[in-house]
C-alpha cells in the first residue's frame, strides 16, 4: 500500500512541476511584445558642407586648330582640376558629332590642367553619312552639333560642353587618309 502511497504522490509532485513550467512558459510566451528603452544623453556637434561642381572640375573651352576661319576643328578639351586629390573623369559624346568622333576614354586627372584630344572616326559607314548629309545640304558646309559630357564620383558631378564640327571639314579629312 504504501508503494501506491509513493507512486501517487510522485505523480502528484509531477504534475505540479508541469503545470509551473506551464505557467511560466505561458508568461514569457503572452509577454513577447515588451519593449526596452534605454536612454543616454550625449550632445554631438555635426557640420556638413556642400560643394559645387566647380569646387572640384572646370571644363574650359573647347580648342579649335583650325587656320581657316570657315571651317571647324575640334582638336582638343581643356579640364581644370580644382582639388588637391586626382579624379577619375569619364566623357560622354552626344548629338550628331558622336558618331563622326572617336570616343573619348576614361582618364585620372592628376595635375592641375589637361587637355583631352578629340579625335575623328573615319570608316566607309561615316564617310556615307557624311556624303549624304554634304549633298543634301546642297554642298554647302553644314556644322554638326553635339555635346562632350564629363561626368566625376559616379556621374554625381556632370559638365556638359557644347562641340561643334565642320562637316567639310571632316570629308577633307577623309579624302586625305
Amino acid at each position: 500500500m504504501k508503494l501506491l502511497k509513493d507512486t501517487d504522490s510522485i505523480k502528484l509532485k509531477t504534475k505540479f512541476i508541469c503545470l509551473i513550467i506551464l505557467f511560466i512558459g505561458f508568461i514569457t510566451f503572452n509577454n513577447i511584445r515588451t519593449y526596452s528603452w534605454f536612454s543616454v544623453k550625449k550632445e554631438v556637434q555635426i557640420s556638413s558642407s556642400v560643394a559645387t561642381t566647380e569646387d572640384f572640375i572646370t571644363v574650359g573651352e573647347v580648342i579649335n586648330e583650325s587656320p581657316d576661319p570657315k571651317l571647324t576643328i575640334p582638336a582638343y578639351i581643356k579640364i581644370t582640376k580644382n582639388c588637391s586629390q586626382d579624379i577619375n573623369a569619364s566623357f560622354e559624346l552626344q548629338g550628331e558629332v558622336a558618331q563622326f568622333l572617336s570616343p573619348i576614354a576614361p582618364t585620372k586627372l592628376i595635375n592641375k590642367e589637361t587637355t583631352i584630344p578629340i579625335t575623328t572616326i573615319l570608316t566607309l559607314e561615316n564617310y556615307l553619312a557624311m556624303s549624304r548629309l554634304f549633298n543634301a545640304n546642297g554642298k554647302k558646309d553644314k556644322m554638326l552639333a553635339g555635346t562632350i559630357s564629363v561626368k566625376c564620383y559616379n556621374k554625381f558631378i556632370k559638365e556638359d560642353k557644347d562641340i561643334k564640327i565642320s562637316l567639310r571639314y571632316l570629308m577633307i579629312k577623309t579624302v586625305i587618309q
